[in-house]
């Protein structure tokens, strides 16, 4: 039996998904592992394209796309008056958030990705 990984502390600051550390580099099958044993873990929801979403007590969450890369969303919030405010995306690494269009502008090294595994091949679209 292995032992568990621990990703350590995340920069915090937009609920649980944002307070533990980068699961880059992981393989999908520790990534999820991690994910479904974390005690703040609310409901995990797998569509039928292979995206898992891992949803917390909080209503932050973290998705793991069928390609491996993680997308951590923060938890709700909202203008002063009242409307949510949606289209952010944190970044675990610098721990700030970014607007979900200026995502796909920033480094690869910036963002997070899990190695996929014998287990992912049965979770994607490649039919």
């Amino acid at each position: 039996m292995t032992e568990k990984r621990d990703p350590g502390a995340g920069k915090g600051g937009y609920g649980t998904a944002s307070e533990f550390g980068s699961l880059a580099g992981w393989s999908f099958s520790e990534a999820e592992d991690f994910l479904n044993s974390h005690p703040a873990l609310k409901r995990l929801v797998i569509s039928r394209g292979g995206y898992r979403q891992y949803i917390f007590k909080d209503a932050s969450e973290v998705y793991i796309r069928p390609n491996g890369e993680i997308i951590r969303l923060p938890r709700p919030m909202y203008y002063p008056d009242g409307r949510r405010i949606k289209g952010y995306r944190i970044n675990i690494y610098t721990g700030i958030i970014l607007r979900s269009t200026a995502w796909h502008n920033i480094l690869l090294t910036e963002q997070e990705w899990v190695k996929k595994d014998d287990d992912t091949s049965k979770n994607t679209d490649d039919f």
